[in-house]
C-alpha cells in the first residue's frame, strides 16, 4: 500500500470521500469532514466528522486514525471498541467554516477566496498550514485536475499561510475575521481603508475593533463614505468621540454629520480645545471654503526669524499634518505673507521672515464656493490654499487632498502628487 505520508502537504479535497476502515478492515463509514481546534497558533485537526450505513454523520476522535492511505482512512482500532462522542454544536468543521468563504490575506493585503485547505503534520498534530486561492484548487474539487496536465503545468498554485490569514474566533461557528494588533500596526491606514471595502460591515466592525484610536482615525480618513457610515454604526459614543479627538478637525466634522442626534453628547466627551475647534467649523456649509477646512496649520509672527520658525516646526512638527507652507501674520493676525518650508531651510538661520517671505498670497474667502476654490487649486498647482474672513484674518487653510475628495473620484485622487505625498509622510 502507499501511504500519503503525514510528513508531506495534502488536500482537503483529496481526503474527503475516502473509506474509513478499521483495525481488521472493517468498514466504518465514508470521510466527510475534520473537526478544527482554531484556538492554536495553527489549527489542530481533532476529529472526523464521518457518515456511517444509515447516513448518520458521527464523530470519530483523531487518537483513532492510525494512517491515511490512497485507498483510505486506516484506524488503530476495531469498530465495536470505538467510543464516538456526540457532535458538539461548538465544534467548528473544516469545510463549513472555511472552504469556499472570504478571508483576508493580511501579507498580500486583499480578500481571499477558500478553494482549497492544505493539511501538514506539524510536530506530533496534523494541522492546516497553508489555504489554496488558486484555479487549481478549484479543478481539483471538481475532480478535473489531471485533465489537460500540459495546460495546468502553466498554472502557478497559489497558496497563502494561514500565519497571514485573518483567523477564526473558536467559540463561533461563523466566519470571524481576527488579525493582531502587531500585524494591523504594520499596515497602512489607506491599505486597511481599501481592504474594508471589500468585506462587509461584520467582518469590518471585527477589524476595526483591533486598531487603536489613532490609526482608526487615520482608516477613517482614508475610507470611502460607505465604509465610514457601515463601520460608525457599530461603534459606541464613547469610543466615537476618542477617534474623532485623534482625526484632523475637518474630518472629524464631516463625520460628526452622520450623527445629527448625538451631535452634542459626542462633544461633551471629546477634548474640549477640539471640540471647540469642530463646533466653529460645523458653523460653515460644507460645500465653501469655510466647510471645507481645516484649522491644522502653522501661522508665525512676522516678527520671527528663520532659526525660531524651524524651532517652532520641530516643536509642532508631530502634532501638525500640514506643514508645507508657514503662514505669516502681524500682530492682528492678518495674513500677510507665506514661506514654503524648502525655502525657510534655504535661508540663513538670522534671515527675517520679513525679508524672505512672498508677500503676494493666494488666499479664498471662507464663503467662497467649492467652484471658486477649485479653480484657483487648477490655475495656480497649489498643495494648499489659505482660508480668510473679511477683516483678512486667517482662519484656516484648504488643502489640495480636501478638494479632491469633491472635485475627483476616490481613484483619481490617488494618482495626485500631494495623495501620495501624503500616503507616504504616513508610513
Amino acid at each position: 500500500m502507499e501511504h500519503l505520508n503525514f510528513d508531506k502537504m495534502v488536500f482537503f479535497s483529496q481526503l474527503v470521500g475516502r473509506e474509513i476502515l478499521d483495525s481488521k478492515q472493517n468498514m466504518v463509514g465514508i470521510l466527510k469532514d475534520f473537526i478544527i481546534d482554531f484556538s492554536k497558533k495553527i489549527p489542530v485537526v481533532t476529529a472526523l466528522v464521518y457518515s456511517d450505513k444509515m447516513n448518520n454523520r458521527k464523530k470519530l476522535p483523531w487518537e483513532y486514525v492510525e494512517t491515511i492511505e490512497k485507498i483510505g482512512v486506516f484506524l488503530n482500532m476495531k469498530r465495536e471498541e470505538l467510543v464516538l462522542p456526540e457532535i458538539d454544536e461548538k465544534d467548528i468543521s473544516l469545510g463549513g467554516s472555511i472552504l469556499d468563504k472570504q478571508v483576508v490575506d493580511t501579507d498580500g493585503l486583499k480578500v481571499v477566496r477558500v478553494n482549497d485547505v492544505v493539511l501538514e503534520k506539524v510536530g506530533n498534530d496534523f494541522c492546516i498550514t497553508k489555504i489554496d486561492i488558486g484555479i487549481k484548487g478549484i479543478l481539483r474539487r471538481l475532480g478535473l485536475s489531471k485533465i489537460n496536465k500540459t495546460v495546468l503545468k502553466k498554472v502557478h498554485p497559489k497558496f497563502v499561510k494561514w500565519e497571514n490569514l485573518a483567523q477564526l474566533e473558536p467559540e463561533v461557528k461563523k466566519l470571524q475575521l481576527k488579525v493582531s494588533q502587531e500585524k494591523l500596526n504594520q499596515l497602512h491606514p489607506a491599505d486597511i481603508a481599501d481592504l474594508m471595502e471589500d468585506l462587509n460591515r461584520r467582518e469590518r466592525a471585527i477589524i476595526f475593533k483591533s486598531l487603536d484610536n489613532e490609526k482608526a482615525a487615520d482608516t477613517l480618513e482614508e475610507a470611502g463614505q460607505e465604509v465610514q457610515k457601515s463601520v460608525l454604526k457599530d461603534l459606541r459614543i464613547e469610543r466615537l468621540a476618542e477617534i474623532l479627538d485623534h482625526m484632523a478637525p475637518d474630518e472629524a466634522v464631516d463625520l460628526l454629520l452622520m450623527f445629527p442626534e448625538n451631535k452634542d453628547e459626542i462633544l461633551s466627551l471629546m477634548d474640549p480645545k477640539k471640540a471647540q475647534v469642530i463646533r466653529n467649523l460645523s458653523k460653515y456649509d460644507k460645500d465653501i471654503a469655510g466647510g471645507l477646512m481645516t484649522t491644522e496649520f502653522v501661522a508665525v509672527p512676522d516678527s520671527y526669524t528663520v532659526s525660531r520658525a524651524i524651532a517652532l516646526l520641530r516643536k509642532l512638527g508631530p502634532d501638525v499634518g500640514h506643514i508645507h507652507y508657514l503662514y505669516i501674520i502681524d500682530s492682528q493676525k492678518h495674513l500677510v505673507g507665506v514661506v514654503s518650508v524648502r525655502d525657510l531651510i534655504m535661508h540663513e538661520v538670522r534671515s527675517k521672515l520679513l525679508d524672505i517671505m512672498r508677500k503676494k498670497v493666494i488666499s479664498v474667502d471662507v464663503n467662497a464656493t467649492k467652484v471658486i476654490i477649485g479653480k484657483l487649486f487648477t490655475k495656480y498647482n497649489l498643495v494648499s490654499l489659505p482660508v480668510v474672513n473679511n477683516d483678512n484674518v486667517l482662519v484656516g487653510i484648504i488643502t489640495a487632498n480636501d478638494i479632491l475628495d469633491i472635485i475627483s473620484p476616490r481613484e483619481w485622487k490617488k494618482k495626485s502628487f500631494y495623495y501620495r505625498k501624503k500616503r507616504n509622510n504616513k508610513k
